[in-house]
């Protein structure tokens, strides 16, 4: 079980972490729209390989869009 933050120094590191996931996930996002467009001409051409590249990349980024609704909330 993980203790609870109750000092300002406490809720400082969990702010400062939770500042960090965030940053990280918006820039795994970045690259993840830019390697999506890398591969969509090539999907849309028919390539199965890009296709499926694509939608793992559709699914991660949904994800970290949720993720990153849950930190705005």
């Amino acid at each position: 079980m993980q203790q609870t933050a109750n000092t300002a120094s406490d809720w400082g590191d969990v702010i400062f972490s939770l500042t960090e996931k965030r940053q990280h996930a918006a820039e795994h996002a970045s690259k993840l729209r830019a390697e999506h467009q890398l591969l969509a001409l090539d999907a849309a051409m028919g390539s199965g390989d890009a296709r499926k590249r694509l939608e793992k990349i559709n699914g991660e980024l949904y994800r970290l869009t949720t993720e990153g609704d849950d930190f705005a909330a």
